[in-house]
């Protein structure tokens, strides 16, 4: 209970703080763009037409960046575009955003910014390099190559004895018409230039008696499965869907569903460690896939 107090003391006094860190000339500045901002990216998301949300997207860059230069502009919420993840740490020092731009063959293309928390603009922007990763779940990446997915979720991990700070972040990737992917992404700073790193070898994943460090995490499955993966506060671990192939192929990646058990990760010593089996609890039948909902921006 006094946890939970303290908590809405912290989000209080944190809404009255960045709302004092503004002034009314660099609110309204950032809101009189804002409409615009909004129409365009509602267009590069829910456009019918592939040339359209390209176009949109093209736009909505330029003129968001422009607004981003606004002094203070960290401290403005963009509470309207609702299509793009904005994602803070504890300690807002930084936040991340993350939005997706659908092709006509159902790929994506990931667009995203690390804004430093600071009054003059700093910002990192994402380059999506993911279909050209040779070993994506392996690879140390930056800001200039990036595996772009859209963030859901940010859990902040400390390791070592100088309690270096890792964000572990959840997203989705509608990777195409046949499968989409959930990935555990571990996102630092280096320690001088602040700039951002994507991916560190903490991921310990273990099958029978072989063990495999991972810098992310990536699971593959059927296009129209529901799928967990996400940080469990209240168990505090990351729970996710055991997949099996629907195929009965094991290498058929695009036909896999959940099984109903769950595998999940904890946090012990700087390393998440993986979890074979979360719960004794087995359906004897995979669920049926739960249609999919179209174009679904962030998912459950």
């Amino acid at each position: 209970m006094r946890k939970r107090a303290y908590l809405i003391l912290f989000v209080f006094c944190a809404y009255f703080n960045v709302n004092a860190q503004m002034s009314k000339l660099q609110k309204d500045s950032i809101s009189a763009m804002e409409l615009d901002l909004m129409s365009l990216i509602d267009s590069t998301i829910n456009a019918k037409k592939a040339n359209v949300r390209q176009n949109a997207c093209y736009q909505f860059i330029p003129k968001f960046v422009q607004a981003l230069k606004i002094h203070n502009s960290f401290y403005y919420p963009f509470d309207s575009l609702r299509s793009i993840s904005f994602l803070y740490p504890e300690d807002s020092s930084f936040r991340i955003l993350t939005w997706q731009l659908r092709f006509e063959n159902e790929t994506y293309r990931y667009y995203g910014l690390i804004q430093m928390n600071s009054a003059l603009l700093n910002i990192y922007p994402l380059h999506d390099v993911s279909s050209i990763l040779i070993d994506p779940m392996q690879e140390i990446l930056n800001h200039k190559r990036w595996y772009g997915a859209l963030y859901y979720n940010m859990v902040e991990n400390k390791k070592g004895l100088f309690q270096k700070k890792y964000y572990t972040l959840f997203a989705w990737d509608g990777n195409n018409y046949k499968s989409n992917k959930k990935i555990i992404e571990i996102l630092s700073f280096y320690d001088k230039t602040r700039e951002p790193v994507f991916g560190a070898p903490i991921i310990y994943y273990k099958e029978d008696t072989l063990e495999q460090v991972y810098n992310r995490f990536i699971i593959e499955y059927k296009y129209d499965a529901v799928v967990t993966l996400n940080y469990d506060k209240t168990l505090e671990v990351v729970l996710y869907d055991n997949l099996i192939p629907q195929s009965g192929l094991a290498s058929d990646k695009q036909s896999m569903i959940p099984d109903g058990s769950y595998r999940g990760f904890e946090f012990k010593k700087g390393k998440w460690k993986s979890i074979k089996k979360m719960f004794n609890q087995k359906f004897s039948e995979a669920p049926l896939p739960v249609p999919k909902e179209e174009h679904s921006v962030v998912p459950k």
